[in-house]
């Protein structure tokens, strides 16, 4: 029967992972580095995960669970434009603290690397749904424009929110500016280009900007 692994050696494994994946990616990654970093035996850190692929996936869990606990929803899920730019700005700050997550998060969204698997495919597709769950539920409470299909809006919503949110991670990264100021670019941005869009997409007067 397999052992089970502590807290706090899964934690200190995968610590060591996200800086491995994060900087040289899923292909160059080592698990020997992994390991040495981590100070275990390579023979122990595949009784645990299996394999390298196994070991990645569990790294995108961790790092989902993370980002998770520091931009959680709102209660019932309910929300609002308000919400959303509140939701946004608790991302950036987490991220901007947080670049190796950042970098994995973002290899599994955007590079398309890995190893093509199924698995691979399917926490791909997972972090994608969670990635558009909130503005799924946010246009869900929204009457469209009659000319606009729900999922290309969708599609809009996130594409500008996430060209907006590199942006801004790369000026914090080549530390050009004050965090605190460029996080307040950041927000006012945002809430500009989600209001332009949003122009575009809504009803006149119809998305919800506070709860009723």
């Amino acid at each position: 029967m397999q052992t089970e692994i502590k807290p706090d050696s899964r934690r200190k494994i995968l610590d060591a992972a996200i800086a491995e994946f994060a900087l040289r990616g899923y292909e160059a990654a080592s698990t020997n580095r992994i390991c040495q970093q981590a100070d275990i035996s390579k023979g122990l850190l595949f009784h645990y995960y299996k394999s390298k692929h196994r070991l990645f996936a569990e790294v995108i869990g961790q790092c989902v669970e993370d980002m998770e606990e520091a931009d959680p929803p709102p209660a019932g899920g309910y929300y609002t434009e308000e919400e959303i730019q509140e939701c946004c700005r608790r991302q950036l700050r987490f991220f901007a603290g947080h670049f190796a997550h950042y970098a994995i998060i973002g290899e599994l969204l955007w590079n398309d690397s890995g190893d093509g698997s199924a698995e691979y495919r399917a926490l791909r597709e997972e972090l994608l749904s969670r990635k558009a769950a909130r503005f799924r539920c946010f246009l869900r409470n929204c009457r469209l424009r009659p000319e606009v299909d729900r999922e290309v809006a969708l599609e809009l919503l996130l594409g500008a929110t996430d060209q907006i949110q590199k942006k801004y991670l790369a000026r914090i990264r080549r530390q050009r500016g004050s965090a605190e100021v460029l996080m307040r670019e950041f927000l006012e941005e945002h809430r500009q280009v989600l209001g332009m869009l949003l122009h575009g997409i809504v009803m006149e007067g119809d998305h919800a900007s506070r709860r009723n």
